[in-house]
């Protein structure tokens, strides 16, 4: 079972996959841009602002998260795991309103409601730009998804709702982002 979770930061998808993952005794993958500068060698802060600058990184992580996908069983967690993991038997999309969310980040890193509001808005405007201008997704469709759940439930029951969730097999209407991801890498360790 290949299982890929997706949604906005703050919509329970970590706590959703390592329960998924342990309850059906498969491998939990949420490899992110931590991870990414541990394996580079490279200060976090560092990587972080230097990919603000180039998509260079995006491409390397998400390059990752497709070859972790490789494995037989898994569930994976990421902000585009639906669209990276085209070998998934399900793809799901958390949803949670905004408030909700600021309001778990807010008590997650220790902020002020109305700070982690601001930070959650801006966030997600500016993931929805980078993705969409780096593979040409709009993370506000999820049309081909094969569930939708609402994590304002007990993290147990959406659970639950993940494993009874029946797959459609749709796929999402976007360009091929294995074949964008390698390209672009291409073009990088050609002019670096």
């Amino acid at each position: 079972m290949k299982i890929a979770i997706s949604s906005y930061s703050g919509s329970g998808a970590t706590t959703a996959v390592n329960l998924l993952a342990k309850k059906l005794g498969l491998i939990s993958i949420n490899y992110t841009l931590r991870n990414l500068a541990v394996d580079l060698n490279l200060d976090f802060e560092d990587i972080r602002i230097k990919s603000e600058k180039s998509p260079y990184y995006d491409y390397l992580l998400d390059s990752k998260q497709i070859e972790l996908t490789k494995q037989d069983s898994w569930v994976m967690g990421s902000r585009l795991a639906i669209w990276l993991a085209s070998n998934a038997d399900k793809k799901i999309w958390l949803e949670c309103p905004i408030e909700e969310r600021a309001r778990r980040i807010a008590f997650r890193e220790k902020w002020s409601f109305e700070k982690a509001l601001e930070h959650t808005r801006q966030r997600d405007e500016l993931n929805n730009a980078r993705y969409n201008r780096l593979y040409g997704i709009d993370v506000t469709s999820h049309d081909f998804v094969d569930c939708i759940v609402s994590t304002l439930a007990p993290p147990e029951e959406v659970v639950e709702k993940i494993i009874a969730c029946k797959p459609r097999n749709l796929k999402p209407e976007i360009p091929n982002i294995n074949d964008t991801i390698s390209r672009k890498l291409a073009e990088f360790n050609k002019t670096n």
